[in-house]
């Protein structure tokens, strides 16, 4: 079992999935579990001894170029990277904790025909997929254009 956990929020968000985290170990003992974080918070998965390796996305080298409009496509190609080496890694069971569109497209491209997903990912038309109960439960409450 390979598992994905995507927490893409901020620092306190991060502590905040780590129960969930140790929740997947005790489940899944034998499982490898991965996490991905945006670099700016990478330290708050230190002392996170259930996860066996952690993936780090630089959103602020990915999306400078697309801020200052110098270079879109290295942005692009420097997010691709990061994809697809995550989808290289073929992941049985993903649970996106982030809830936001960046996640939810990112979840998409790195699934397999096989993965279970939980959290915000995209149909095959790119609108809003919201797989699970508890995913809905959130999205009602927050939604995208709603304050939180």
């Amino acid at each position: 079992m390979k598992i994905l956990v995507v927490q893409l929020a901020r620092l306190g968000d991060i502590y905040q999935t780590w129960p969930s985290i140790k929740a997947l170990r005790d489940k899944y003992p034998q499982g490898e579990i991965h996490l991905c974080v945006r670099k700016k918070f990478s330290a708050a998965t230190e002392g996170l001894d259930e996860v066996d390796k952690v993936h780090i996305l630089d959103a602020a080298k990915i999306l400078a170029p697309i801020i200052s409009e110098e270079d879109i496509e290295s942005s692009l190609h420097g997010m691709n990277d990061f994809a697809f080496c995550l989808a290289e890694e073929d992941y049985d069971e993903i649970y996106n904790l982030s809830f936001s569109p960046l996640s939810s497209y990112l979840v998409d491209f790195i699934a397999t025909p096989n993965s279970t997903i939980k959290g915000y990912t995209r149909f095959s038309d790119g609108y809003l997929c919201i797989p699970d109960d508890i995913s809905a439960y959130f999205h009602a409450q927050v939604g995208i254009e709603k304050s939180n």
